[in-house]
């Protein structure tokens, strides 16, 4: 038995894209930075020299082409840095690094939603400072703490600049100390305040050779020209969510949904802010390797400029799970700032950044030399060899006739060549005369039993398969002809409400209420176990009187679960080759979804087809955001012998199950596979596409469920719980962020 659904959200999305070539750094020869006379960046030049000086609490450093100051003690951070005569960073005080823990006692590391969830800052200490200036580089180092009571963030943060350079290079080193208990890292984030003029501009690197240039401020026109409505886009983001993708985004507030400017897989890894004398650009080195990773923007006054090394966007994780804990605590986090005057496009701040970074192959983000290049490595995931008869799915299309040609009063038979295959027919539309316009047929294509065709009109036409030749076939209709009756039918029977389909290998049963689905018996077995408490269909919200923060997870709010009852149940269609069940109810709890369900029954087969409508019926999208939609199969499987193969991008992959086994495709370029474990999830397989199945089976039989368009409708989630011994379509994952359907605007 399969199930199959998808659902479609969309919306306005505005960007503006500027596509540009980004040339090779002017650099004079190789190892220049410490030994060359000048330092070059987009045709200007500054003397390679340093010079260092102490007061007070204060350690001030000239580069040539850099004046920068660090603070001492306690709360030790970059007082200002000016480029050029220009203050590009001007009296700050806020600490060069943070974190945000979760305190929860029931989070499971899966759920965006946590109830007892409780956000807390880390204490910024810092412990040492030391520093260098040997040659032609400056070098300080800070050790020190962010505290949790007894827990805490041990870090080392290096920064350094060398003679002639507009440059400052940043490393992080990070450890944790204490036991954690119930407590998971949110965020952990390297910020820098800036003192920029408000009319500024943000670039942002993508792939494909784009980039995109925004306007923070801008005005629009509203009923005269003299009195302009103004906005601002305050935040920016450059997430890279997992080795082979990211998406590049936008948003006017917290309190509005982001506008995507693109989908990638690789970002180079910066951004870049200005006004019209000048800015800084900043990058994570290696981004998509250490993913997750994210580079944000907050360009509200004088704008921030921030590295997440665990963002907002990702789920709280322990400390104690090795795979989350080594994104984060493993090797040092390396961010370089290159602070340039003039304009971003002129200056061209990212060739400096590529000369940097020492790329031997062309810079991430330049256009490819051929766009083949970007499905490298991804098979068609249409490769699977086809399925035999009793797997193999039915025909259905619509033939035309013109008119007079096809009366109501004729019968049909379809043939292939000497062969007669079953066919359900019924009209579409009519001619003015009355004859038939479209007639629509369902039929199988590989079954059928030997018969001479008859005498009689003729309507020929190909079926094109996936693999292999099309298969030609012939329609014949007559007023006379007697079409032979199908070998199987599918059986339709009402009673007392309840719909009950047999297809042969499948008797399903189905009945209004919470628990519709009632029975599904498979070749003599039941594979459903007795139903409790657990909600068949589900749409639950998240109500807050708070403003949801844009992109982010576990948001705070109240949860209002919405089971699905069912309210009316008809038979559409009654075979004999297919039936079509309708059903239709209301996902409870305030201002409740309106639910279509759709199922569909083939004479033979031990699949159902199932789509999956709503309607969302809440008046205002601010205060109440969809947090988990879906449906659940309560299998009677036994969970100790459960076997689990998800469709992975490169083809099946069985896995040793855990309490949780999920396929996940958050986005349309990221996919993995996991499963639960002893501190949290661990991710089995990791690549772009998934090929949207996850099948369950043990000695009692198996369930196989399949989203359509997975990876395009993204998110999705298939997933086993053993404990409740539940498979879960979530046509949006409780595991993702609330669907954010507010304006953009």
């Amino acid at each position: 038995m399969a199930m199959a659904g998808s659902t479609l959200i969309a919306g306005r999305l505005t960007a503006a894209l500027v596509c540009a070539a980004l040339m090779t750094a002017l650099l004079p020869g190789e190892d220049n930075a410490a030994a060359a006379e000048s330092v070059v960046l987009a045709d200007r030049s500054w003397p390679a020299e340093l010079a260092v000086e102490t007061n007070d609490d204060l350690v001030e450093v000239d580069t040539g082409a850099l004046r920068f100051g660090l603070t001492l003690g306690e709360q030790a951070t970059l007082r200002f840095v000016e480029h050029d005569g220009k203050r590009i960073v001007s009296d700050n005080v806020a600490p060069l690094l943070s974190a945000q823990v979760m305190e929860s006692a029931t989070y499971d590391q899966l759920t965006d939603y946590v109830a007892d969830g409780v956000f807390r800052d880390g204490e910024y200490e810092v412990t040492g400072v030391e520093y260098d200036d040997q040659g032609n580089r400056f070098t300080a180092r800070l050790t020190g703490r962010l505290s949790f009571d007894d827990d805490a963030i041990l870090f080392e943060l290096e920064l350094s600049a060398e003679a002639g350079s507009p440059h400052l290079h940043t490393t992080v080193q990070l450890e944790p100390e204490g036991d954690f208990d119930n407590r998971y890292i949110r965020q952990v984030t390297v910020a820098l305040p800036l003192d920029l003029h408000w009319r500024k501009r943000v670039a942002q690197g993508g792939d494909r050779g784009m980039s995109w240039d925004t306007r923070y401020y801008y005005e629009f026109l509203r009923d005269l020209p003299s009195d302009p409505g103004r906005n601002e886009w305050r935040h920016f983001a450059v997430e890279q969510a997992s080795p082979e993708y990211f998406r590049i985004w936008r948003s006017e507030s917290q309190a509005t949904a982001p506008v995507i400017h693109q989908h990638g897989v690789k970002a180079p890894g910066w951004s870049s802010v200005y006004d019209r004398e000048g800015g800084v650009l900043f990058g994570y080195r290696d981004m998509a390797a250490r993913a997750p990773k994210t580079l944000w923007l907050h360009a509200a006054g004088g704008a921030e400029a921030r590295v997440y090394l665990h963002p907002p966007t990702e789920r709280a994780f322990d400390v104690r799970n090795e795979q989350a804990s080594a994104r984060v605590f493993g090797a040092p986090h390396e961010i370089d700032w290159v602070f340039y005057r003039g304009e971003h496009p002129e200056t061209r701040p990212e060739d400096w950044l590529a000369d940097l970074w020492d790329e031997d192959q062309p810079f991430p983000g330049r256009r490819p030399r051929d766009f083949s290049e970007l499905n490298e490595g991804l098979p068609s995931l249409w490769d699977a060899e086809a399925s035999n008869d009793a797997l193999s799915p039915y025909v259905r299309g619509g033939i035309p006739f013109a008119r007079g040609a096809l009366s109501t009063d004729d019968a049909v038979g379809l043939w292939r060549e000497d062969h007669e295959l079953p066919v359900q027919h019924r009209p579409l539309a009519y001619w003015p005369d009355g004859s038939v316009k479209w007639l629509l047929l369902v039929f199988p294509l590989e079954t059928g039993m030997e018969a001479e065709p008859p005498d009689a009109s003729a309507h020929h036409f190909e079926v094109s398969r996936r693999t292999g030749e099309p298969v030609s076939l012939t329609l014949y209709h007559a007023s006379d002809l007697q079409p032979k009756a199908p070998a199987r039918i599918v059986e339709v029977r009402e009673h007392e409400g309840e719909v009950t389909v047999d297809t042969g290998p499948l008797q399903v049963r189905l009945a209004t209420g919470e628990h519709w689905l009632r029975q599904a018996v498979h070749e003599g077995r039941d594979m459903l176990r007795e139903q409790s408490n657990s909600a068949l269909g589900f749409v639950d919200f998240l109500r807050t009187e708070d403003t949801y923060p844009v992109a982010s997870i576990h948001p705070c709010g109240e949860l209002n679960a919405g089971l699905l009852h069912i309210d009316h149940i008809e038979v559409e269609e009654a075979g004999p080759l297919r039936a079509i069940v309708f059903m239709e109810g209301f996902a409870g709890g305030d201002e409740a979804a309106r639910v279509e369900l759709r199922l569909k029954f083939h004479a033979g087969r031990s699949w159902i087809r199932l789509f999956h409508t709503v309607e969302f019926r809440h008046e205002d999208p601010r205060e109440a955001f969809v947090t988990g939609m879906g449906l659940n199969l309560p299998l009677r499987l036994d969970p100790d012998n459960a076997r689990i193969t998800a469709g992975a991008q490169d083809g099946p992959m069985e896995f040793e199950p855990g309490a949780y086994n999920g396929l996940q495709q958050p986005g349309p370029g990221h996919y993995r596979v996991t499963r639960s474990g002893e501190h949290g999830l661990q991710t089995i397989d990791e690549q772009r596409r998934s090929r949207g199945w996850l099948d369950v089976s043990g000695e009692e039989g198996g369930v196989t469920l399949v989203l359509r368009d997975m990876w395009q409708d993204a998110p999705k989630e298939i997933a086993y719980r053993a404990a409740e011994g539940t498979l879960s379509a979530g046509l949006w994952p409780a595991s993702e962020p609330v669907m954010d359907a507010r304006r953009y605007s």
